[in-house]
């Protein structure tokens, strides 16, 4: 399901924050790699030395690695969004690896722009990287040892499983499946007002198995696949404590699906999803709830 890798380029430093990302996936998975740069004209198009250049850098650096991967790169035309969606239908790809920023900051890549159209379209799976790095990469690589998998109980909300199982398997990481039991609408009384211990301990005494039952039976398939899996159950507001637990706790990525459990209006882009990708600074695999599975 990573086979192939799309990877939009504007010219920009911040824009290649996601190539450290992208080599680390192609080599554990024999990807092979698109890069794009996208132009409105072709009377507005530069010369070809700042694809190439990223082109020979990643491909001696992967050869280090021992990985001898096919590397291409495209010069698109027209709307940018548009073209790049169409690029990767002709290409078949597999993963769109975009950055939250390019060359006007947060007027061009950042969500709410070109990133958030690719999101909104939900025809591809979308790794967002929210900025570099914060540690060396080793040798032997190891961007994604923690993977964070919010789930809601729901089948839509489920189709990040296989993804996030693959990407897991593929680099050794831990996956951390999570719940968030959100307050109940009948407790709620405004802005501000929040469950009273008594209320809240009362809710999880009995919400709380409900959830961890459920992540059980999620990660005894994962289990048996020989992944390291851990749950973990909240109570809260379900961006915040994802969020929260996130930064806490060192997560290197947070996968998750575009829909769950109240459809359009709990977990597409305008709520918890959008939430997370605006305020935290995780990297995000998003995973469009039309996808059933491997592909």
């Amino acid at each position: 399901m990573y086979e192939t890798l799309l990877v939009p380029l504007d010219g920009s430093e911040e824009a290649k924050v996601v190539l450290p990302y992208v080599q680390e996936i192609a080599a554990k998975f024999a990807s092979k790699v698109i890069l794009v740069r996208v132009f409105e004209s072709e009377k507005s198009a530069e010369d070809s030395s700042y694809m190439d250049g990223i082109t020979r850098q990643m491909l001696a650096q992967l050869s280090k690695q021992g990985s001898f991967l096919t590397i291409s790169s495209e010069i698109l035309f027209g709307k940018p969004a548009k073209a790049i969606l169409e690029c990767a239908d002709k290409n078949e790809c597999k993963l769109i690896v975009v950055s939250s920023h390019g060359l006007s900051g947060h007027d061009m890549w950042s969500i709410g722009s070109i990133a958030d159209k690719i999101l909104r379209a939900e025809n591809y799976p979308v790794l967002l990287i929210k900025d570099s790095p914060k540690r060396p990469l080793p040798a032997t690589g190891g961007l994604i040892k923690k993977i964070l998998v919010p789930l809601d109980g729901s089948r839509p909300g489920e189709t990040i499983v296989p993804y996030a199982e693959t990407m897991a398997l593929g680099f050794k990481a831990q996956l951390v499946l999570f719940n968030v039991i959100e307050q109940p609408i009948t407790t709620w009384k405004g802005p501000g007002y929040d469950l009273t211990a008594e209320v809240k301990s009362d809710f999880e005494k009995h919400a709380s198995p409900i959830a961890l039952a459920y992540l059980e039976q999620v990660a005894g398939k994962l289990q048996n696949k020989n992944l390291s899996v851990s749950m973990v159950v909240r109570i809260g507001y379900a961006a915040d404590e994802i969020l929260n637990f996130a930064g806490a706790n060192d997560m290197d990525l947070i996968a998750m699906s575009t829909h769950g459990l109240s459809g359009i209006r709990k977990w597409v882009i305008g709520s918890v999803t959008d939430k997370i990708l605006r305020a935290g600074d995780k990297p995000v695999l998003l995973v469009p709830a039309t996808k059933s599975g491997p592909v």
